[in-house]
């Protein structure tokens, strides 16, 4: 509704003045329609820019010295006394133009600038009561009905309420000053209404708010609880890590590992390493490098691998095998403990 009245009155408050000043006899009257009284305009426009200026801050300060005293729903407050201080300027404003011009244009700064408090609070007012994650939407839908409702419309609406008074009464300059006049008055029970509102809104702003706030609360919480139990399992694990007492391993461990380990036998019982006898090479690898005939000789010891002596019996090759392993291993013993050491 605030913008309805400001709306309402950037578009008909100048051809209000100027019918005004046309009665007075300080302006000649248009004759041709086309008429611009750019003097009018300027002032005019001159009011507005003042009072959006000065009704900017003054909503802002006010707000925040009143929230510093412990007046939680101050934002809805200033919006609603705003409103309603508008409304007494705007009928000065509009009935003192024939008796006193200069008056006239102060009630109308003042209107204005009692209008132009509640700028800043309504969009501080619309985010404190939604959640984060749904505030852009909120602040797009009331920026939404703020025009559609208001500058959109209005000056049709006095327009036409203006032009229905006219065709009622005698086509002189007064008559039309008397029509725009009484259109205007709308604009009172628009601010009027409005502050209603507000003062209506002022009574659940700070419920609405600690809503808001739980809500973020309690998410919050939730992240740092979640946070707080992965950090500590982390430090549970890093805590039981560090409490492990590791033993080092050294090379003369790591020989034992790996020779100290007797090797049996499947299924044999009785093969000790008392029982194990050193492992002989192969017949052909002892003729290498001692017979002219290295060559020929190794072949023939090879042959003698197959006779039905070396391969009669599984049993007794798998046994010499792995007493031929076990012992091999231990000639290895010495060597490798004093290559270790």
């Amino acid at each position: 509704m605030q913008a309805f009245v400001v709306g309402s009155l950037t578009l008909w408050g100048p051809i209000y003045i100027q019918y005004a000043m046309v009665i007075l006899g300080d302006l000649q009257p248009c004759t041709t329609g086309d008429c611009e009284n750019g003097e009018i305009a300027y002032i005019f426009g001159i009011i507005v820019i003042l009072s959006g200026i000065s009704g900017v801050w003054i909503g802002g300060e006010w707000a925040k010295r009143w929230r510093e005293r412990g007046q939680k729903n101050a934002d809805a407050l200033v919006c609603a006394i705003g409103l309603l201080m508008s409304g007494p300027f705007l009928l000065a404003g509009f009935l003192m133009p024939l008796t006193n011009l200069p008056a006239a244009w102060v009630c109308l700064y003042l209107a204005e600038t009692s209008l132009n408090l509640i700028w800043t609070l309504v969009g501080e007012l619309t985010l404190a009561i939604n959640m984060p994650s749904r505030r852009a939407t909120a602040n797009a839908i009331q920026i939404l009905f703020l025009h559609l409702f208001g500058d959109a419309g209005s000056p049709y609406l006095l327009g036409l309420v203006s032009d229905v008074l006219t065709d009622k009464m005698p086509d002189t300059h007064y008559s039309k000053y008397l029509a725009i006049q009484r259109s205007m008055f709308i604009t009172l029970f628009a601010a009027a209404l409005a502050g209603a509102g507000f003062f209506t809104a002022s009574l659940f702003v700070v419920k609405d708010k600690k809503k808001v706030e739980g809500a973020l609360k309690g998410k919050n919480d939730a992240m740092t609880t979640s946070a707080t139990s992965s950090e500590a399992t982390h430090n549970s694990y890093e805590l039981n890590v560090n409490s492990t007492v590791y033993t080092p391993i050294t090379d003369q461990d790591m020989f034992q590992i790996n020779h100290d380990k007797p090797i049996v036998a499947p299924e044999i019982d009785d093969v000790t390493r008392d029982d194990v006898t050193p492992a002989r090479p192969p017949a052909y690898l002892s003729v290498i490098g001692k017979s002219p005939n290295g060559k020929q000789d190794v072949d023939e010891a090879k042959k003698s691998l197959l006779t039905p002596e070396a391969t009669s019996d599984p049993m007794t090759s798998s046994v010499e095998s792995s007493r031929s392993s076990t012992r091999s291993n231990s000639f290895l013993l010495p060597d490798a403990k004093e290559s270790v050491i």
